[in-house]
């Protein structure tokens, strides 16, 4: 199996991870029952949107060689983006799962879903050679 087909077994597993446990989720109530259920919701979601522009923009494209800054950005901006439409979504369909303040937890949710991002990056810097800046 070769690099790239590692990373989009990765990238797909790690999206349904995030289905699942979501879908889970939302079945037997875990957001209500363990308050820190969110945290690698986030996480996950944040290494898989990661993952996937990644490998979108850069690997699978291989139209152009990524610089290690352009993957480390790639990476923290899409899990940004889609973290915060999601906090978004969440606030406007009224489907928060927050206990306390919604700005705090809105805030910590978009630090995991970057810690998540971060943890994709350096999956790519071990796994792949990019030029350095």
């Amino acid at each position: 199996m070769t690099i790239k087909s590692k990373t989009l077994t990765l990238t797909l597993r790690s999206f349904a991870t995030v289905v699942f446990l979501y879908i889970l989720a939302l079945y037997k109530d875990l957001f209500f029952t363990y308050w820190w259920f969110d945290i690698p919701m986030h996480f996950l979601g944040g290494f898989s949107v990661a993952l996937a522009s990644v490998y979108l923009i850069y690997i699978h494209n291989q139209t152009r060689m990524p610089t290690d800054r352009g993957i480390f950005f790639t990476a923290i901006l899409s899990a940004l983006l889609v973290g915060a439409l999601w906090e978004i979504f969440e606030y406007v369909t009224k489907i928060s799962f927050t206990i306390g303040d919604y700005r705090l937890d809105t805030i910590k949710d978009l630090f995991i879903d970057i810690y998540g991002a971060i943890v994709a990056y350096i999956y790519f810097k071990r796994q792949y050679k990019f030029k350095n800046d």
